[in-house]
């Protein structure tokens, strides 16, 4: 059975294309401002209008930039949903079943299943159209960027708050801050929540790649007429919205569940967990997944915790995301400074991020834990 570690590097090729998309973008934006240009405040509205008619070629260039990695990704999509969809099984787990009775379908059998192959192109459907949408939203919050970092640096300029240098870094600093966009929510309360390219992307293929493998797993079961799962356990599981039980994903993780109906000592699975629920398991970002359990040859293998101690987890995780994304954040403005041969920008983002590395690692030293730098790369950076 592929393990957490294993459906995760099925998803890092995908998400890193997203962030080769992410920098290209911020790259190119960058590049249709030059510092030491001649703009005074006498003359910052005539190269504000230069400025403005630049937005057809930048369309154009953020259109190339996407498209040139869609016919790449979508294969990488397809093998890594169909490799998650087979990992709850293996030719010796099902060797074990058949020498012991449990069952008579065959690896061959699963290979050749139409229904295991239907859920797999299911889930690659759906991530599909939603890298579409996410798409077209990177597109619009690219144009967006170039706007609000042509606005800003205009009024700096023109109104004599900043010489025109000093209105580009400034510019440019806060464009990177802001990032290209990949989706947005409206929450109950009615203000807007954006995601960045690389967030929305990462939560939705972990999404597809678990909900590919839970899919499969359930069409493996329904062959093997197993009547038990087993679901999986992981520290820092979400603990819930104390409104919704299917929600506390920490409550129900590592047990053993009836399929159909229910007994005292095990529960619906359906009922328990909220499968198929946005909320439950197999929802949005969830990492939980299940396979088939058999009571007479299989043993419960999932470990449980402690309810603080996964709490505490949860608050370094989400520490360590926050460093993440700083140090992808400052790797860019590194990268921007040097396109545009500011030497003394990338001098100071080069030792911020030397300075954010070390602080950094006393973070993961402190707490026990593991850098990782698929999280903080950015473009062809290795680490």
């Amino acid at each position: 059975m592929k393990s957490d570690d294993e459906l995760k590097a099925l998803a890092e090729p995908i998400v890193d294309i997203y962030n080769n998309i992410e920098h290209d973008l911020l790259m190119k934006i960058a590049s249709f401002f030059e510092l030491d240009e001649d703009v005074t405040i006498e003359n910052s509205l005539d190269w504000y209008f230069k400025k403005l008619q630049d937005m057809g070629a930048l369309n154009s260039e953020t259109i190339k930039i996407i498209s040139q990695y869609s016919g790449v990704s979508e294969k990488t999509i397809l093998q890594a949903l169909t490799e998650a969809g087979y990992g709850s099984i293996s030719e010796a787990r099902i060797d074990q079943l058949t020498t012991q009775g449990y069952t008579k379908v065959s690896w061959d059998d699963l290979q050749k299943s139409k229904t295991i192959m239907d859920a797999i192109n299911k889930s690659f459907t759906e991530l599909t159209d939603t890298l579409k949408l996410i798409n077209t939203k990177a597109i619009e919050s690219t144009q967006k960027a170039y706007m609000d970092a042509l606005n800003q640096a205009y009024l700096e300029t023109s109104t004599g708050l900043y010489d025109y240098n000093t209105a580009i870094r400034r510019t440019i600093e806060k464009m990177v801050d802001n990032g290209i966009k990949g989706a947005s929510y409206k929450r109950k309360n009615g203000t807007i929540y954006s995601m960045s390219l690389e967030g929305a992307v990462r939560r939705d293929v972990t999404t597809a790649i678990y909900q590919s493998f839970n899919r499969g797993s359930e069409e493996i079961a329904k062959k093997l007429e197993a009547e038990y799962y087993e679901v999986s356990s992981h520290l820092g599981a979400r603990l819930g919205d104390g409104i919704h039980p299917i929600s506390n994903h920490f409550e129900w993780q590592g047990k053993i569940y009836k399929i159909h109906g229910s007994t005292s000592e095990y529960p619906n699975f359906y009922e328990r967990t909220g499968y198929g629920d946005i909320l439950g398991l197999s929802g949005v970002n969830c990492r939980h997944k299940f396979w088939a359990f058999f009571p007479g040859i299989d043993k419960p293998s999932q470990e449980k915790f402690d309810y603080a101690e996964n709490k505490k987890v949860v608050e370094l995780q989400n520490k360590q995301r926050s460093y993440e994304r700083k140090l992808r954040k400052i790797k860019t403005k590194k990268d921007i400074a040097e396109q545009l041969g500011d030497n003394e920008e990338f001098i100071k983002w080069k030792n911020k991020q030397k300075e954010i590395n070390k602080e950094f690692n006393e973070f993961v030293k402190n707490n026990n834990l593991e850098r990782d730098y698929a999280r903080e790369r950015v473009y062809n950076d290795k680490k």
